[in-house]
């Protein structure tokens, strides 16, 4: 998993850093802490280290041994899926190290506590809607950090769950004889998704709405679009079928 991986990785290279400081720093310091903390999630014992890291952060305010026992706190919440806390102290982090080079890290554990919460998208869509708004600030603002590839991705995948739930609700209002409610979902996902795998059934859902009303014209656009962009796909096929009845 690139979130962890990451994490790891560095808690070992800091480890190593923090272990040449002076044998002299004191019992109680945050070095010390932090570097107990680092053992402990090396060896896997990620509820101690939690336990540190949140200690230092508490204790120890305003230093760069609290910024980084922040980001550890972030990562071992997301890493054992407590997703409410992960997302809640990604977004902690942001207001309070809004300059930080991590900054990026902590919108995507933002944006990824949000998709792996996606579970019906029928019933819920803000999970999948906040993702995409994370994962965007990571594009528009960090084009170049390690997290854009995987942040497209996501915003990918979120935008077909959420393509998807409009034409469930739009099959839903057609199959109800509710022709105007469906053709505005359909619509929607033509207007809005158009990237998505849905874009072809929607058009061709349209024509068939369109056409049960007795909107030609309207129908024979849609089907226009689907033959030109689409050509040979069987919804393009359908369509004309459909429409060489009349």
């Amino acid at each position: 998993m690139l979130v962890f991986s990451l994490i790891i990785s560095s808690a070992i290279i800091l480890f190593g850093c923090v272990s040449k400081e002076s044998d002299s720093e004191n019992f109680n310091s945050p070095s010390l802490f932090y570097k107990k903390a680092l053992f402990d999630l090396d060896k896997g014992n990620y509820s101690e280290a939690l336990k540190k890291f949140s200690m230092i952060t508490q204790d120890y305010p305003y230093t760069e041994w609290a910024r980084q026992s922040f980001l550890k706190e972030i990562s071992i919440h997301y890493h054992e899926k407590e997703y409410l806390e992960a997302l809640n102290l990604a977004r902690k982090y942001i207001v309070f190290y809004p300059k930080s080079d991590d900054v990026a890290y902590a919108y995507y554990i933002l944006a990824r506590s949000y998709f792996d919460q996606i579970e019906d998208i029928r019933h819920d869509e803000e999970p999948a809607r906040a993702a995409i708004s994370a994962m965007q600030e990571i594009l528009d603002h960090y084009p170049k950090s390690e997290y854009v590839t995987d942040a497209k991705a996501i915003i990918h995948s979120a935008r077909e769950k959420l393509a998807a739930k409009e034409m469930d609700i739009g099959r839903y209002y057609l199959n109800g004889l509710q022709y105007i409610a469906a053709v505005k979902r359909f619509s929607c996902v033509v207007k809005r998704y158009s990237d998505t795998t849905q874009i072809e059934e929607a058009l061709y859902r349209l024509v068939e709405a369109n056409y049960a009303m007795g909107l030609i014209s309207e129908a024979e656009e849609s089907a226009n679009v689907l033959k030109h962009n689409y050509k040979g796909s069987s919804w393009s096929v359908d369509a004309w079928k459909l429409l060489k009845r009349n």
